[in-house]
């Protein structure tokens, strides 16, 4: 059950711990021990992911497969064919989660073009506190990455969404972060406070529920995570 999604089937194309990621942020669920990974390639091979989708119930075809990995899904190579194997499983909807960091690569693009709903990150609006907070592969720039989401957001046909994880170090920039994600003009932005971490402490619920009534005076349709 995710907050984000309902009630889905989840797929991870890594497959790997420690994560696999392109970024090492400091508030990440999986830790900050991690592969770095500045280009893709394949983790989990094609024969193994059609054998876990022949496991999977004709009832759970019915919901979203989710494509959520222990770092960047994207850097799965073959995340293309995935997608187009679980279509012919069965499975109506398909999303993925990226932490946008490869949305300038137009093979990336083109590959994620398959999936119904994307959910794409974005915690910072300038290149110091992107750095300080998300710790990026070396050579990946703030600039890179907002390029790569407005390209993806205007070829991108299905549900693009973004996801914002506030914490104290940028909190105090969420209003331009939110002028950032309006002109991506996402059909929803989910903001999110890490609870699970050891590294971080959560913002207040007081705080959380500021940050989205101001995305929502500029807007957009929000979903905040545990909003009570």
């Amino acid at each position: 059950m995710s907050w984000r999604m309902g009630e889905c089937v989840t797929a991870d194309p890594l497959c790997r711990w420690p994560k696999v990621c392109s970024m090492d942020c400091i508030y990440c669920r999986h830790g900050t021990s991690s592969i770095s990974a500045p280009s893709r390639t394949v983790f989990v091979n094609m024969d193994d992911f059609k054998e876990e989708l022949a496991n999977v119930p004709p009832k759970e075809k019915t919901k979203m497969l989710w494509f959520f990995g222990n770092g960047e899904p994207a850097l799965a190579m073959n995340i293309k064919e995935m997608i187009q194997t679980a279509r012919m499983a069965g499975f109506k909807r398909i999303a993925v989660l990226t932490n946008s960091t490869l949305l300038n690569d137009p093979s990336v693009r083109e590959d994620l073009k398959l999936s119904d709903i994307l959910i794409a990150k974005l915690d910072a609006s300038q290149e110091r506190t992107f750095q300080r907070v998300n710790r990026p592969f070396p050579g990946i720039d703030f600039k890179n990455v907002l390029e790569g989401l407005h390209r993806m957001r205007r070829e991108y046909r299905g549900s693009f969404r973004i996801h914002v994880t506030l914490i104290d170090e940028n909190q105090k920039e969420v209003d331009h972060i939110a002028d950032l994600c309006k002109e991506l003009q996402p059909e929803t932005v989910y903001l999110s406070t890490p609870r699970l971490s050891n590294l971080v402490s959560p913002l207040p619920r007081k705080v959380m529920a500021g940050a989205g009534s101001g995305f929502r005076k500029k807007g957009m349709n929000v979903l905040l995570e545990n909003p009570t």
